[in-house]
């Protein structure tokens, strides 16, 4: 079974700089996989991730989207969905999967502050990192479409990190510091906790 290493955060944090980081430092005969997993059996079953990403719960709520029937069916299914998908990481031929991403944010995304209860019954990374950076560092990050979404929705989102770290399992790291500071610290933990 696959070892996941996961890296959560909000939106400009550098999730995918750490991945991609860990990923070029890990040994050259490592089986590594780079993931984001919310596309991963999307992606199986032959979707295109722009399905995905122009349906996302975020997107909807930032963009007015009239689509009232994915509303109404995001809800049953992301919960199953999202389980399996992070379920099925464990099975990918890699000895390591990083993931770009965790699942974590789409369920709060879909679930709000009830995702606290799902948590107690959803599968954790074997070694998770939430990279948190303060509002100055997120906002100069952006970019896209995350710029339209309003600051306190980060700020709920850190909150809902904050208050369910240690049932997620997440070492956190401060986000303002240089990619490659946190990057050692990054491989600093990962030789303590995978030994």
């Amino acid at each position: 079974m696959s070892k996941v290493i996961a890296f959560c955060g909000p939106d400009g944090s550098g999730k995918s700089t750490q991945a991609q980081l860990l990923a070029e430092k890990l040994p050259q005969d490592s089986d590594v996989a780079v993931v984001r997993p919310i596309y991963l059996l999307v992606e199986l079953l032959g979707l295109r991730n722009s399905t995905v990403e122009n349906t996302s719960p975020r997107r909807q709520a930032t963009e007015g989207n009239e689509a009232w029937y994915f509303a109404l069916l995001t809800p049953v299914v992301a919960f199953p969905y999202l389980f399996f998908t992070v379920l099925y990481l464990r099975l990918l031929s890699a000895n390591i999967v990083v993931c770009d991403r965790y699942v974590y944010q789409t369920l709060y995304d879909v679930y709000g502050n009830h995702t606290d209860l799902l948590l107690n019954v959803f599968p954790t990374p074997d070694v998770g990192f939430l990279l948190n950076p303060n509002q100055e560092v997120l906002a100069a990050r952006m970019s896209g479409t995350d710029t339209s979404v309003d600051m306190t929705y980060y700020q709920n989102v850190m909150t809902f990190y904050d208050r369910n770290r240690a049932k997620m399992g997440l070492t956190e790291l401060p986000a303002e510091e240089k990619p490659r500071e946190i990057h050692n610290k990054v491989v600093e933990h990962l030789e303590e906790t995978l030994e």
